[in-house]
Parts: C-alpha cells; sequence; structure tokens
C-alpha cells in the first residue's frame, strides 16, 4: 500500500491541474421505496416523513445506525401535539429492516414545527434543526440541542450570530481540520450554496458561529444547493456530502466528493419531482421524496461510493467508501485506482455505474474488503514531508466486486489532496 500511494502521489506533483469531470456513484439498485421508512409502518408517528438521516455512533452494532426523521402532524408520545412537523429518533436495523424509535428527541419539539433533525458524526453529542412559524414557512432561526452519549437530547436554543438570508437553513454539523463546524443554506454575495461556519460551543446554553462563512458546494446547473448531510472519514473530519439541488420546482440529489465549490457535484438521483434531505447508512443512499406520493416514504437506492482525503504533509490519508453487500458473510471488495485527473464518464457492458478516471496516467493504489453488515472499509498511508508534495491534487475512483453475485460497480470519483 504505502509503496502505491507514494509513488502515485510523486508522479502526481508533475502534473499541472485541469478541469475536473468524473462521475457519482454507481447505483446497484435504483430508486424504490423504502419499505421501513413508510407511512403504513410509521402510521403511530405520523402521517409522513419529509426528512432522514442516520450516523454511525458508539455502541451502534454492524448494520445498525441510529436514524433522525421529521415526521409531519408527530403524535403526543414523541412530543409532537398531532398538527405540527417534529423530530423523531431510533435505531435502524438494515440487516433485519427494522426501525425502533426512542424517545431521545422529545424534548426538541414544540407546539410550532421543527425540521431537518442532524447530529454531530462520530459521536453524536450535538444536534442541529431548523424552527418555523408554520410548515417551512416563517424561518425562526436555527437552534442547538447537546446530550451525554446515547442520552435525551435537552432542551434546545437558537444559535446566536448566524445570518441566514435563505428561505430554510437545513443545517448540520461535522468537524473540519478538527473544528466543529455548522453547515447551512445561503447566499451571501449573490453566490448561494452550502456555506460552513465555526460554531462555539463552549458554552452549551448560548452556541454561537464565529468567523467567517465559507463556501463549500454551489450548484453546477444554476440551482440552488440545500439538504446538506456531512459525509465523515475515519479521522472524523469531513470530506464530503450528500444534498440536494433545486432548479424551478424540480430538485435532484447529487454527491459532492470533497468541500472545494469548484469542484463539480455529481448528479447521482434525477426526477421530475422535489428530492431531498437525505442520509446514507453503507451503501444504502436515502431521500425524501414529493412523488411517493407527498412523502408517504422515503426512498432509497443500493449504491458503492468513495471518499478520499485531504491531509497535510506528513499525516496520514484515509480513503474509505461503502458498497451494498447482499452476499455476506463473504466480503465485497474495492479495488481503489489512482490517476493524474478525473475524465468524462465511459459506461462499460457489465459493469454499474461509470469509469471516470484519465487512463493516460492510472495506477492501483490498493484493495480494501467490506467485512461486515456496516457495509465499509478504508485503507490509509503516511503522507511523506517531502514539500514538492505539496499542493499534489489526484483523482481516485474504486471497483466495487461483489464476487458471489458477479456484480462490478464503479464508486464515483474523488480526490486526495496534499497541502
Amino acid at each position: 500500500m504505502r509503496d502505491f500511494a507514494l509513488g502515485c502521489i510523486a508522479i502526481g506533483c508533475f502534473i499541472g491541474a485541469t478541469a475536473a469531470q468524473g462521475v457519482g456513484p454507481g447505483l446497484i439498485r435504483g430508486p424504490a421505496a423504502s419499505p421501513v421508512f413508510n407511512k403504513t409502518k410509521l402510521s403511530a408517528l405520523g402521517t409522513a416523513i419529509p426528512q432522514i438521516s442516520f450516523w454511525k455512533l458508539p455502541g451502534d452494532s454492524a448494520g445498525v445506525w441510529t436514524a433522525c426523521l421529521a415526521v409531519w402532524n408527530l403524535t403526543s408520545g414523541y412530543g409532537g401535539n398531532g398538527t405540527t412537523n417534529g423530530l423523531v429518533m431510533g435505531k435502524y436495523d438494515q440487516v433485519k429492516q427494522t426501525f425502533t424509535v426512542s424517545a431521545n428527541a422529545n424534548s426538541l419539539n414544540s407546539t410550532i414545527d421543527e425540521f431537518g433533525l442532524m447530529l454531530e458524526p462520530v459521536l453524536g453529542r450535538y444536534a442541529v434543526f431548523d424552527r418555523f412559524q408554520s410548515r417551512f414557512r416563517g424561518h425562526l432561526g436555527v437552534f442547538f440541542s447537546w446530550r451525554a452519549p446515547t442520552k435525551a437530547f435537552s432542551t434546545p436554543v437558537q444559535v446566536q450570530g448566524l445570518v441566514i438570508n435563505y428561505s430554510f437553513a437545513d443545517p448540520s454539523l461535522g468537524y473540519v481540520g478538527g473544528k466543529l463546524k455548522l453547515f447551512f443554506n445561503a447566499n451571501y454575495n449573490n453566490v448561494q450554496g452550502i456555506y460552513m461556519q465555526d460554531l462555539d460551543v463552549s458554552n452549551l446554553q448560548q452556541p454561537k458561529v464565529t468567523g467567517t462563512a465559507v463556501l463549500v458546494a454551489k450548484s453546477n446547473r444554476g440551482g440552488d444547493m440545500h439538504s446538506s448531510m456531512p459525509i465523515a472519514g475515519p479521522d472524523g473530519d469531513v470530506e464530503g456530502l450528500w444534498l440536494g439541488d433545486v432548479s424551478g420546482n424540480d430538485s435532484d440529489m447529487y454527491f459532492a466528493n470533497d468541500l472545494d465549490p469548484t469542484t463539480p457535484n455529481h448528479l447521482v438521483i434525477d426526477s421530475s419531482s422535489w428530492l431531498n434531505n437525505g442520509g446514507i447508512a453503507g451503501g444504502m443512499l436515502h431521500w425524501a421524496d414529493t412523488a411517493t406520493p407527498y412523502y408517504e416514504a422515503i426512498k432509497d437506492a443500493e449504491a458503492a461510493w468513495l471518499l478520499g482525503d485531504d491531509e497535510a504533509l506528513g499525516g496520514t490519508a484515509d480513503v474509505f467508501g461503502a458498497v451494498v453487500n447482499k452476499s455476506l458473510p463473504a466480503p465485497n471488495t474495492t479495488v481503489v485506482f489512482v490517476s493524474s485527473t478525473p475524465a468524462a464518464g465511459v459506461s462499460i457492458p457489465g459493469f454499474n455505474g461509470q469509469f471516470g478516471l484519465n487512463l493516460g496516467a492510472m495506477f492501483l493504489l490498493g484493495v480494501m474488503q467490506h467485512k461486515d453488515a456496516d457495509e465499509m472499509a478504508k485503507m490509509s498511508f503516511p503522507i511523506p514531508t517531502d514539500p514538492k508534495l505539496k499542493g499534489a491534487r489526484l483523482a481516485l475512483q474504486g471497483l466495487s466486486i461483489d464476487p458471489v453475485k458477479s456484480l462490478f460497480t464503479f464508486t464515483n470519483t474523488a480526490w486526495l489532496t496534499i497541502r
């Protein structure tokens, strides 16, 4: 692994920047209504599900994720009043296809509308969400709550100092360079997109944003970005986003393979309806869809995806990803390649997804195995302290292989950046 990595990085240092292209995650199975997160199965909670997110937290066993939902007409047993939008938490077992509700989010709900519950990745100690005067109208701000790990959340308080000039913030949390960030929708200086800003939680009763908001994702098609879910790597830092892009009345789901707004986002789920606020659990992509009909079921798809790293000289680079594995206990394998640049996507008969690397300068980086029901895998290698490596940016892509079902799926293209 180390020899492959150093060889590829050294080659990358002599390659100038080129226009990014690349491809999105390969789909093994396209959109379908979730058999778990639907109006029938969750009728005890409310009448519709306009948002979902997933988090791998301490205590979640293989194949189990902590799930957060927004529910219309949330019932009183979970902190609602039966007429407004509220928030729910629980455990999603992807193997058994079950969702077990908890009371951990009950205190976040009020007599008005809450939407978009997102947790701090990795530990799940903090939560943020939007609050509205009425359903998706009259934005009242971003609210924050905290808890001891695995316990119920406390009464929420409003985040201070945040300037939101958009009709909804779709807030989320993540670490970048080890610092806690708030991600949110905004339009600053006529540039709409997803921004991040430092979040100071030294006083849990008065959380506040500090510093300057930084643009991390903007639309490729002249639309508005929204619904960002940060994807954290093995070191806890956010390396990519699962998010929405609305143009007119058409909102589709995209995958951002880094936090550079100049890198094109990749279309994954295309629809004529409104798609929003989804989450990722292993190789399963989820999102809310107005056409199910009207948020009556979360949609999902089976995929293979990959993310690289933005790492300093002398640090440790992590490459990680997931692929749906219906052949457990037999592991799936992802072979990872590195190239000078991404390329326009090419479909290959017998392979899901598209190939999207420059063949003229492509090498094998390594192999990683998806061994359990989390469907995740990673590889790590040291970055030398050689100053000539500084600024290198290499394109990555994986080929995920299910040897039992003879499935071959290309992941999205991703980036390894040395700073």
